[in-house]
């Protein structure tokens, strides 16, 4: 009976810390998704795969499981993606973080702020992976400093402003993880 009660309490534990780590959004999809515009090239920030060599040198007898690998990288809405003003004076910013053989991505900010009235989406190429979306609220309350993992070799941003926001928005990205195993339950839905 002892046993059966410690199986209950880690279960219920698990999910309490599974609801608690949930990434907070608001829902819906990014703009592009659902509205005509204009068709454009988009930057494609490429991040290096990491050698064979370094991968096969994570091992577990190192410490913990290791499933990604950091690349610091200094990547921001002022100096990668590519902007779009809309005929109606609307604004989309949108930036595709590719890494060959990635299971996944997963990007970590150093800054990351909304204007008011504005929205930002995270997906995979296939479209069928969507995080977001995520606005101002988000600026002081909980802020974002991680998102979580993107299936897939490549990630998308892309960030909306109607035309009424004058703000900029501060999007830097400061590391970029590789995932490379241990992800595949997570990945393999989308």
């Amino acid at each position: 009976m002892k046993q059966l009660s410690k199986i209950l309490l880690s279960i219920l534990l698990t999910l309490g810390l599974q609801f608690y780590y949930t990434q907070i959004s608001n829902g819906g999809l990014p703009y592009s998704f659902q509205n005509n515009i204009p068709k454009a090239q988009i930057q494609t920030k490429h991040i290096a795969k990491p050698s064979s060599t370094l991968l096969n040198s994570q091992t577990n007898d190192k410490g913990a499981y290791q499933i990604g690998l950091l690349t610091p990288v200094n990547i921001s809405s002022n100096n990668a993606g590519t902007w779009t003003t809309l005929a109606n004076g609307d604004k989309i910013w949108r930036l595709k973080i590719y890494s060959k053989d990635a299971l996944a991505l997963a990007l970590h900010y150093s800054c990351f702020y909304i204007p008011n009235g504005a929205e930002i989406f995270l997906y995979n190429d296939l479209k069928n992976h969507i995080v977001g979306k995520f606005e101002s609220d988000r600026n002081f309350n909980n802020p974002i400093t991680h998102t979580q993992m993107i299936q897939g070799e490549t990630t998308w941003l892309e960030y909306y402003a109607p035309n009424y926001v004058t703000e900029n928005p501060i999007i830097q990205i400061s590391n970029v993880v590789y995932m490379y195993r241990g992800v595949e339950d997570f990945v393999n839905p989308f």
